[in-house]
């Protein structure tokens, strides 16, 4: 902390700010409006979005030039396209970020420039920030900390994040959010879209990829400037994290919600180096920095192991995951473990792209290339009319070579890390004129952005490797929630008599809804006889489980129902009964003859092949 801090009992800038009397203390603090109160978006004047509008089209025009120039000249056109960006300004360099790994928009070489794309300006004045800070809590600066350090650590066109302690001694990070930034991000995301509109008038062929292009960027504007969200997501990933017990892998900081509001966030400090400091020091060799990580048993190969882990476990396993992650979003703690700063842009992935995603990886390390292309298609349904088998060709010749690429220790760190497999994939994608989804693009820019930080640190382990290490680690999380949950089931409510029938009734649920995401999301043009028999299998499966299911709760309400009155109950014996009765035997014959004409009509669809 700086030799200016301020203290409660010092006189300082911060404090002559509230040097009121009680009257006027009372008076300033019934005008402040509640914390959490959703502000009115205020809409930029027409004179300045048509400024910002005819910004947007002058960049566009530039780096379009700058491209015709410069053609052939790889490095040169992506440093002209980084430069037009950041002479837009502040809020559009945050714009743009959220864009910088969308292979499916740019080439690999200006993805990777504007990925390097930062937002720093001067912080904003100390007076300015203390009250912005107390407009949107019902506190006053001294009422909250014991010492605040007027020097801003960070500094963007977002927000500026100050050092502090609070009543007690716990240092914590305060960032606040300068007063002007919603309206300038609103404008230069109403200024983009307008681009986006005129470029798909222009460019009919590209309508469909624009028009969506353009629905996202309301999405992530509200992700970026809702601080209230980006807490309870804070929160929300620490306890995640805790449940699937992986804590002591990764870290994520501590929010004081009660301190935090639309436009404030408050959140513990602790003592880290940062992962861009680690990654300079690896790179550069340099002997003095790597002998104080090794003080504190920081090991970049284990860093880029769980990089790479945290990475897929987000968007596997976890309830949201990071869209556009950067290098500055995290740090590296003792015993190297990895913390997270900033969330940034996150994204939900639906439970059957989580598992389509699975077999895809699982996929690749089977050298199943035929797989991964059926997988790859699977995502990107509808497809628009175009030669289908033509088009699964193409995407399975990209698929080998890079597969073939991946194992050679010669090839480029890129195409190692899995980056080339992808930017192939999209190549093809693009060739054809097929939309890309924004959940698969999303997934395609963070695996991207985690593969490259993870062999940046470790240039010797392969990607199959870590993704052998990765889905070993993560059947032995589900294995241990499983026999968790049915060990402990009274703690997710219910008696001790119907407690183990309700777990293994939800287990049973579980199976049954896999097992129909499976085969209900396979489009019928791919469905091969083998196929058939598959979903014909899966379907008896369903029927036997959902049977099961059954008699598990008709067994609950029988031997419940005894156990109230005090009789004594014999296990096998009242399976029995139940199995036996003329109603169960009844509702059996029912649900294999609804199981048998299903299969029936599935069978009896032509297969287009």
């Amino acid at each position: 902390m700086s030799d200016s801090t301020l203290t409660a009992d010092e006189p300082s800038l911060a404090a002559s700010l509230f040097e009121d009397n009680e009257e006027q203390a009372a008076a300033k603090t019934s005008s402040l409006r509640p914390s959490r109160r959703t502000p009115k978006v205020q809409q930029p004047g027409r004179l300045f979005l048509a400024y910002r509008t005819f910004a947007w089209i002058v960049a566009f025009i530039r780096v379009m030039v700058g491209l015709r120039l410069r053609r052939g000249k790889i490095a040169s056109r992506a440093v002209h396209v980084r430069r037009a960006v950041e002479a837009l300004g502040g809020p559009a360099v945050i714009l743009a970020r959220q864009f910088a790994m969308r292979l499916e928009l740019f080439p690999l070489d200006i993805a990777t420039e504007l990925s390097r794309l930062e937002d720093k300006q001067p912080a904003m004045p100390l007076a300015k920030a203390v009250d912005e800070f107390e407009r949107h809590l019902d506190k006053t600066l001294t009422q909250i900390f014991e010492v605040f350090d007027p020097v801003a650590l960070r500094s963007s066109s977002l927000d500026c994040i100050y050092q502090a302690s609070l009543h007690g001694g716990r240092k914590v990070i305060v960032r606040i959010m300068r007063p002007e930034a919603p309206l300038r991000i609103h404008a230069e995301q109403i200024a983009l879209k307008r681009l986006v509109k005129l470029l798909a008038w222009l460019f009919p062929s590209y309508e469909e990829r624009l028009v969506a292009l353009g629905d996202e960027l309301p999405f992530i504007e509200k992700e970026i400037v809702d601080f209230v969200t980006i807490a309870r997501l804070h929160r929300l990933l620490k306890k995640n994290l805790k449940e699937w017990k992986v804590s002591n892998k990764f870290y994520v900081e501590k929010v004081f919600l009660e301190y935090c509001s639309t436009n404030v966030i408050v959140s513990e400090y602790v003592e880290t180096y940062w992962l861009s400091e680690v990654l300079c020091a690896y790179e550069s060799n340099d002997r003095e920095a790597l002998e104080k990580l090794h003080a504190r048993n920081i090991d970049p190969k284990k860093c880029a192991a769980r990089m790479f882990e945290f990475g897929l476990w987000s968007m596997l396993e976890n309830s949201f995951s990071l869209v556009s992650p950067r290098v500055g979003q995290f740090a590296v703690m003792n015993h190297s473990k990895i913390m997270i700063t900033q969330l940034g842009t996150v994204g939900t992935v639906g439970r059957y792209r989580r598992r389509m995603y699975t077999t895809l990886f699982q996929k690749l390390l089977a050298h199943d290339f035929e797989g991964m292309a059926e997988l790859l298609i699977h995502s990107l349904f509808p497809l628009p009319p175009i030669d289908i088998y033509t088009f699964t060709k193409a995407i399975e010749q990209r698929l080998v070579s890079q597969l073939i690429a991946i194992e050679n220790k010669d090839a480029p760190q890129w195409v190692r890390s899995g980056i080339g497999l992808w930017t192939d994939f999209l190549n093809e994608v693009r060739r054809f004129g097929v939309f890309v989804p924004a959940e698969l693009s999303r997934a395609i820019q963070s695996l991207c952005v985690f593969s490259d930080i993870a062999f940046r640190l470790d240039t010797e382990t392969g990607l199959r490797k870590r993704l052998r290490r990765y889905l070993k680690n993560s059947y032995r999380r589900g294995a241990r929630n499983v026999v968790r949950h049915w060990r402990n089931p009274i703690k997710r409510g219910g008696s001790r008599f119907t407690s183990r029938p309700k777990a293994l009734n939800d287990t049973l649920s579980r199976v049954q809804m896999n097992l129909e995401g499976t085969v209900d999301k396979t489009p019928l043009v791919f469905m091969t006889v083998t196929k058939k028999s598959g979903y014909a299998l899966a379907q008896f499966f369903e029927t036997c489980l959902l049977l099961g299911k059954i008699t598990v709760i008709w067994l609950a309400i029988s031997m419940g129902g005894k156990l109230l009155a005090g009789e004594h109950v014999h296990l096998v014996s009242e399976v029995w009964a139940v199995c036996s009765s003329p109603s169960y035997l009844v509702l059996i014959a029912l649900f294999f003859a609804i199981m048998a004409r299903r299969i029936k009509f599935r069978l009896d669809d032509i297969d287009p092949d």
